[in-house]
């Protein structure tokens, strides 16, 4: 389950957020507090502080670079590795010539290897 906390400042947003958070480790639930990337460790020595070390072993603060690496190892594994400059460049050659007669201004340079 989802649950984003919306309000005003100091309506007590941190507040509600740190109690359900305390029902996790309480009930022994897994529950990802997810956060902005310059603020994981602010969150991770706040929460150890509210809720002692055995909130370690339940509740895990990630921020949304890793929260999609983890669902990517989780679902299958990351897919490879990424194509270099000229891996690029070869496909966009490729497909520039392919395309040629449909393009105007480039056309004369797309047989051009």
């Amino acid at each position: 389950m989802l649950y984003r906390v919306f309000g005003l400042h100091g309506s007590g947003k941190t507040e509600y957020l740190y109690s359900e958070l305390e029902k996790c480790v309480e009930k022994k639930k897994d529950a990802f507090l997810i956060v902005p990337e310059q603020n994981s460790l602010f969150a991770e020595r706040t929460l150890i502080k509210r809720l002692g070390n055995p909130a370690n072993m339940y509740i895990e603060v990630i921020n949304f670079k890793r929260l999609c690496n983890r669902v990517f190892r989780e679902s299958g594994g990351i897919a490879g590795e990424t194509p270099d400059k000229t891996v690029k460049q070869l496909c966009m050659a490729q497909t520039v010539y392919e395309l040629k007669e449909g393009l105007t201004e480039y056309k004369e340079m797309a047989s051009d290897a």
